[in-house]
């Protein structure tokens, strides 16, 4: 036990005064047993006593954060945000280019398949004005020509009297020379022949005073 204002160390258990400054000592459950001479300065207590900083909680050392570590803290947030950003003008960029090649391509094909489409019709509408009006008007009184299947299918039937509608409708059809060559050639014997091109199936057989011709859109 030691006296609480001058720290000197008693010299009995039951000493009641301190034998130096004569100062009443401290004993009971009120407070310690005695006081750490250490923590005594001129009489002041100046730090925790012996039991004191045995039964105190330990506390956890304080984490520091130096001005790097914040300033990094602090700019994360803005790169990602910077690089979501970029990822999404990305992905918007993507995405327009991707719907502008599927128009074009949607565009094309629909062109393609208008201008393939009327490919007969357009050819009659060209030869009416090509061809002379009687012989023309013969060939639709007696149908040396006509479409059917809404423009898919086209039936020649050619005679001396309507070669000249045979011929045009031919040419506008962009028949080549070989497959025109191959229908002159054709004989009553020789059966049904076959040939295409530019998305055309030509189907024709002669019957000794008739070529029969159809055409077909593929």
């Amino acid at each position: 036990m030691f006296c609480h204002k001058c720290g000197t160390q008693a010299t009995a258990p039951d000493q009641g005064f301190c034998m130096k400054c004569g100062t009443r000592l401290i004993t009971g459950n009120a407070g310690t047993t005695g006081t750490d001479p250490a923590s005594f300065v001129n009489g002041r207590t100046v730090g925790p006593t012996v039991s004191q900083a045995a039964t105190a909680p330990m506390m956890p050392p304080a984490q520091s954060v130096t001005n790097a570590q914040s300033a990094r803290i602090a700019a994360a947030p803005q790169s990602r945000g910077w690089w979501n950003n970029l990822e999404e003008a990305k992905k918007r960029n993507l995405t327009i280019i991707v719907a502008s090649i599927s128009v074009f391509v949607i565009a094309v094909v629909g062109i393609n398949m208008v201008q393939h489409r009327d490919v007969f019709p357009r050819a009659v509408r060209a030869c009416e004005s090509q061809v002379d009006s009687d012989t023309w008007d013969f060939a639709e009184k007696y149908k040396a020509f006509e479409v059917t299947d809404g423009g898919r299918t086209m039936t020649i039937t050619a005679t001396y009297l309507s070669d000249d509608v045979t011929s045009c409708l031919l040419s506008e059809l962009d028949t080549p020379d070989s497959v025109r060559t191959k229908m002159g050639n054709t004989r009553a014997l020789d059966g049904t022949q076959t040939d295409s091109w530019d998305g055309i199936k030509a189907t024709w057989s002669y019957d000794g005073s008739s070529l029969d011709i159809v055409l077909e859109r593929k």
